[in-house]
């Protein structure tokens, strides 16, 4: 996929050719799976920040750190509905105003997220929660 910085969002996941989904979107104007992730960078025409993602089959919520989305995606594959489609995958959001809309929100899906060995999930278990012991009640990731 090439970068195309200059047109807004809109115009430029409006083209069917472009590999983005709007389906099942939620607040973000595309998806965009299977690319490599735009860098974090913040300027006046729009800010990325990179993180990871959860894709649950019914949607795609994005976190800023692999624990809090590892703990999440393990919870839902326990899930009696949802079970096993729940994956993690490394990600950024791009938000890049336009002057029609405002500002146009991106979701960029890169590579698999989860783990190969059971050590390195358990690691990030258990900073999930020793970072909610230590800071409960806040609803923000605080590593």
């Amino acid at each position: 996929m090439t970068k195309d910085t200059g047109r807004p969002f809109c115009a430029r996941f409006s083209s069917p050719n472009e590999l983005s989904s709007t389906q099942d979107a939620g607040r973000y104007l595309a998806i965009v799976r299977g690319c490599s992730l735009p860098r974090a960078a913040h300027d006046a025409a729009q800010s990325t920040v990179q993180g990871y993602a959860v894709d649950t089959g019914r949607g795609v919520l994005f976190f800023p750190d692999i624990a809090p989305a590892l703990t999440f995606a393990v919870a839902g594959r326990m899930s009696h509905e949802l079970a096993l489609d729940w994956n993690a995958y490394k990600a950024a959001v791009t938000v890049k105003y336009c002057a029609q809309h405002g500002d146009e929100r991106v979701l960029w899906l890169g590579d698999w997220a989860f783990p190969d060995d059971l050590s390195s999930l358990q690691n990030e278990l258990r900073r999930f929660v020793d970072a909610v012991l230590s800071n409960p009640g806040r609803s923000t990731w605080v590593n």
